[in-house]
This record gives structure tokens, C-alpha cells and sequence, in this order.
């Protein structure tokens, strides 16, 4: 469950920047009294947010995903062949640091 952070992921020389709980903008989404009954049934707790519902099943979709799979692996040997930017830098480019 991603419950905020950044995370990085760099992928053919382009990073990715997933960026959870800072500035986080908020949204209404209209869904069915089925799909709202659904995940009131995936909740794990009584006061547990949609949203974290909604992620862990985001999450789970990413883990399954072929693709999402091979784009880590092809990430992780970018960082072991040193071809990562400090997140300084990252940063930096996003206008986020300092």
C-alpha cells in the first residue's frame, strides 16, 4: 500500500516520477452502487479510504502486469550499469528541490 513518498523508476535514460501525498489534488469520480459495494467489501479495515482500496488494487494490477515487470528489470540493470540520476537532480528538474 503506497501511503506516500516519491518513488523512482528510470527507463531508457527517462525517468518516471510516481509522486504520492504532497500537493496531492483530489477528485470525484462517479461509480455504480455494485462497483461502491465492491470495494466497500475490499476494505481491510472499517475506515480504510476508497482511495487506499483503489491503490492496492492499482498495485496489484502493476505487479501482475508482463510489461510493468520487464520495464523493472530493464530499470534495475540501469542502475547497476550507473545510468540513475541523484534525486537531487531529479528534483531539481521538476522544480521541486530547494
Amino acid at each position: 500500500m503506497v501511503t506516500g513518498g516519491i518513488h523512482i523508476r528510470f527507463a531508457t535514460s527517462i525517468y518516471t516520477l510516481v509522486y504520492y501525498g504532497i500537493n496531492m489534488a483530489t477528485t470525484t469520480i462517479k461509480i455504480s452502487v455494485k462497483t461502491k459495494r465492491l470495494l466497500d467489501r475490499m476494505k481491510m479495515f472499517k475506515n480504510e479510504s476508497y482511495e487506499d482500496v483503489i491503490l492496492d488494487l492499482i498495485e496489484d494490477h502493476l505487479e501482475l502486469n508482463p510489461e510493468f515487470k520487464k520495464e523493472l528489470e530493464k530499470a534495475a540493470e540501469e542502475v547497476k550499469k550507473g545510468e540513475t540520476l541523484p534525486l537531487a537532480k531529479v528534483l531539481e528538474e521538476i522544480e521541486i528541490g530547494d
